[in-house]
């Protein structure tokens, strides 16, 4: 197997044998976990690019990703499996109405949460049961989706969404126009399944 994620992208294998024994273990019932907002602390109604996709395919989804890429001027976007998801994430910042044409273009579900709660988030942490016990893993980094060089020097990016992309131990490209707080924020919540 190759642990770089490069051709987990380009075949759309579903996820490792331990992921889905994991995933058999959950049982209606509630579960610990965390999740990543889209929120760039520090700038008003300015948000980093994460997107979850369920049920397509991950051909489809690279597709997709790359119109967006190319159409709104995204920068690399990180791709990441956790479950039956893919969680891409592009660091450039856009404001909301942009970032709804994003998600409108993308398809992506649970479209009205950026206009109920002002924020998009996605699952990243393990899903843990009332006993303690980790259910479910937390995100895996599957590889990039290259932008263009242009875009990635030109656009602003978020700098707490890098330094968490960062902290997953991913290189990524020097971004010279980087905004906001070196934080990024993360939400503990209880989970009903």
């Amino acid at each position: 197997d190759d642990d770089n994620g490069e051709n987990e992208i380009g075949n759309g294998k579903r996820g490792t044998q331990h992921e889905m024994e994991l995933s058999q273990r959950i049982t209606q019932g509630y579960y610990y976990t965390t999740f990543l907002c889209s929120n760039v602390l520090g700038i008003k109604d300015r948000h980093a690019v994460l997107l979850s996709f369920r049920h397509k395919s991950v051909h489809k989804i690279r597709s997709m990703l790359e119109e967006a890429i190319t159409k709104f001027d995204l920068t690399d976007v990180y791709l990441f499996r956790i479950q039956d998801r893919i969680i891409a994430i592009s660091l450039k910042t856009v404001q909301p109405k942009n970032y709804e044409r994003i998600r409108q273009l993308v398809g992506v579900e649970n479209s009205a949460q950026l206009t109920k709660y002002r924020m998009v988030s996605v699952r990243i942490g393990p899903l843990v049961d009332k006993g303690m016990k980790e259910v479910a893993g937390p995100i895996n980094y599957l590889g990039v989706i290259p932008a263009t060089e242009s875009n990635d020097s030109n656009q602003f990016v978020s700098r707490g969404h890098l330094h968490f992309i960062r902290k997953h131990g991913i290189k990524t490209f020097g971004y010279p126009n980087q905004h906001g707080s070196d934080e990024f924020k993360i939400v503990d919540t209880v989970m009903k399944m």
